[in-house]
C-alpha cells in the first residue's frame, strides 16, 4: 500500500462518517496537549486492518515510540455522535496502545526492563531499607531526625517521587517515605488488596512493624495523588496519630475523566492489554500529560517509570489498583478534623484546581497554596516552594501550641 491510495481511501471514506484506519511510515513523536481540530479524518495504525470508529471529538494527535521505525496518526473529524470528555480520553489511550501493539513485531515491547535484582540495585541506595508487612517486603527510606513526616505517592509512582522535597526536609524532620504495594520495588499485594481502606491499614502495619520498639508518635501526614486519597482516609481513621495532614493534587472527589491508561485499565478486556503491554513511549506520552513543563520528562525520569511498573507482579496489578473505588466517600472530607495544608498544581490537567477548592470548603481551617504553571505533582516541579510552604505550614502550628 502506498500513501497516495490509502489518502484516496481515507477521502472516500468520510462520507459514512467513520475513522479508518490506514498505514504510516512517518518517524514522530509528539504528546498531546489540546484537542484540534483536522480537516482530514486518518488513523495510522502500523501493520493492523481497517479500524472504524465513530466520533464526534475533534483530535489532532500524533503517536510513535522515541526509537520506533513507525508512528501512529490519528486526525478525526466532527461526525454525529457526541463523546464525553471522559470517551475521548479513552478514544486517545485506545489508539495510543493499538499502535504500541502495531509495534510488537519491530520492537520489544519491552525494551529496556530490566530483571528483578537489577532493579533493586538501580532504584535502591544507601537509604534503602526493606520490612516484611502483610506478606510483602516493603521498600522504604527513613532518613533525618525530629517530627515524623510520612510522604505517600500516587498511582504509577514510587518513592522516588519524593527525592527532592527528602533532600530539603530530613535536616529539619525524619522522614519516612515507602512504595505502595503494587508499586516500585514493593511489588503486588499477595491477596490482592487494594482498596483505600486496605492502604489505609497497610500504612497502619507498616507503622507499627517498623517502630515496633519506639514510643508511638504522632505524624504530619502528605499523600500526593492516590496517596493523598490515602491520607486524608488514614486522618479520619486515626485522628490521634495525625499531627498534620498536606494534600497535593489529591484525589476525593467523583472524577470526570482519568488519564488515559487508568481509563483502558478500567475496562474489561483492555484491562488485560494494559497489564501485558505498556511499551515505554506510552510512559512518556503520560508523563507529558501529568508534567507541565515537557523539558522536566528527561530519559532518566521515564526510564524509572516504565522500569519500576515492570518490576515483577506490577504490571499484573495495575488494573486491580485503578479498578478499585478510588474517587467515592467524598462526603466524608467535612469530617476531616486535624489540621490541613492543600497544595494544587494550577494547570493539573486530569485533577482541576477546583478541586483544590473543593478541599478549602469542606475541610475547617485548611490553608491552601496553588502553584501556577505547575501540573500534577508539585513536589517534583516546584519543589523548593511546596517543600518551604509545608515546612512554614507545620512551624506555624508549632507556634500556634
Amino acid at each position: 500500500m502506498r500513501s497516495s491510495g490509502l489518502s484516496r481511501l481515507a477521502r472516500s471514506s468520510l462520507s459514512c462518517s467513520r475513522v479508518v484506519g490506514v498505514m504510516s511510515f512517518k518517524v514522530r513523536h509528539t504528546s498531546i496537549k489540546s484537542r484540534t481540530e483536522a480537516e482530514d479524518t486518518v488513523v495510522g495504525l502500523s501493520g493492523l486492518s481497517l479500524l472504524c470508529i465513530d466520533t464526534n471529538q475533534p483530535v489532532c494527535a500524533t503517536y510513535g515510540p522515541t526509537r520506533g521505525v513507525f508512528s501512529a496518526l490519528l486526525y478525526t473529524k466532527i461526525v454525529h455522535h457526541e463523546l464525553s470528555p471522559a470517551g475521548a480520553n479513552m478514544f486517545k489511550a485506545f489508539i495510543l496502545l493499538l499502535a504500541g501493539i502495531s509495534l510488537a513485531f519491530v520492537l520489544s515491547p519491552n525494551s529496556g526492563a530490566l530483571e528483578k535484582e537489577a532493579l533493586i540495585k538501580k532504584y535502591s541506595n544507601e537509604a534503602s531499607k526493606f520490612i516484611p508487612v502483610n506478606g510483602m517486603q516493603v521498600h522504604y527510606r527513613d532518613e533525618g531526625a525530629g517530627e515524623l513526616v510520612v510522604l505517600i505517592h500516587g498511582t504509577a509512582s514510587s518513592l522516588h517521587t519524593w527525592d527532592q522535597w527528602t533532600q530539603l526536609l530530613k535536616a529539619h524532620y525524619r522522614v519516612i517515605r515507602l512504595d505502595l504495594p503494587g508499586f516500585g520495588l514493593t511489588g503486588p499485594h499477595p491477596q490482592n488488596k487494594y482498596e483505600v481502606q486496605d492502604d489505609v491499614q497497610f500504612i497502619r502495619s507498616f507503622l507499627q512493624t517498623l517502630m515496633v520498639n519506639e514510643r508511638q508518635k504522632q505524624l504530619h501526614l502528605v499523600g500526593n495523588s492516590l496517596g493523598g486519597r490515602i491520607a486524608w482516609q488514614y486522618s479520619l481513621r486515626f485522628p490521634e496519630q495525625v499531627k498534620s495532614l498536606t494534600l497535593m493534587d489529591a484525589l476525593g472527589y467523583p472524577q470526570e475523566q482519568w488519564p488515559p491508561a487508568i481509563e483502558m485499565a478500567q475496562w474489561p478486556v483492555l484491562d488485560k492489554i494494559v497489564a501485558n503491554f505498556s511499551p515505554r513511549f506510552m510512559f512518556e506520552d503520560g508523563l507529558k500529560d501529568v508534567y507541565f513543563d515537557d523539558a522536566l520528562v528527561n530519559s532518566q525520569l521515564v526510564d524509572r517509570y516504565f522500569q519500576l511498573a515492570n518490576f515483577p507482579g506490577n504490571m499484573a496489578a495495575f488494573p486491580k489498583r485503578v479498578q478499585a473505588k478510588l474517587d467515592t466517600q467524598s462526603d466524608n472530607i467535612k469530617e476531616i478534623s486535624v489540621p490541613t495544608l492543600i497544595q494544587w498544581g494550577a494547570r493539573d490537567q486530569y485533577f482541576p484546581v477546583a478541586r483544590a477548592y473543593d478541599f478549602k470548603r469542606d475541610i475547617q481551617g485548611s490553608k491552601l497554596k496553588v502553584y501556577s504553571d505547575i501540573g500534577h505533582l508539585p513536589m517534583e516541579e516546584t519543589p523548593q516552594k511546596s517543600a518551604e510552604d509545608f515546612r512554614l505550614f507545620i512551624a506555624g502550628l508549632a507556634a500556634s501550641q
